[in-house]
């Protein structure tokens, strides 16, 4: 049966891997409570399989080779004088 979860988009440097079903759909990038979750629509009789994920912030200069845009979102008053706005995206299939 198809169902939307949310994940938790985790805010660590680097590369995160989150374990979903196979076949997840990623809906929606946004902010609850003032952390970045996604949304993502699944069958949770599927098999769970890992995904890596990474957030890249703006004007970050890096080689996004082998990587799927998902989507933004802003967290405020996250860096010193406003809006910390950060680029979800995840290893291509």
């Amino acid at each position: 049966m198809e169902t939307i979860f949310k994940y938790e988009v985790p805010m660590t440097p680097g590369v995160s891997t989150i374990r979903l079903p196979k076949g997840a759909e990623i809906l929606y990038v946004g902010i609850q409570h003032s952390k970045p979750y996604f949304w993502a629509e699944i069958n949770d009789g599927k098999e769970l399989e890992p995904v890596m994920f990474r957030t890249f912030v703006t004007g970050e200069q890096t080689d996004k080779t082998g990587w799927s845009y998902v989507g933004s979102y802003q967290i405020e008053g996250g860096c010193p004088g406003g809006y910390f706005v950060g680029h979800l995206y995840q290893v291509k299939p």
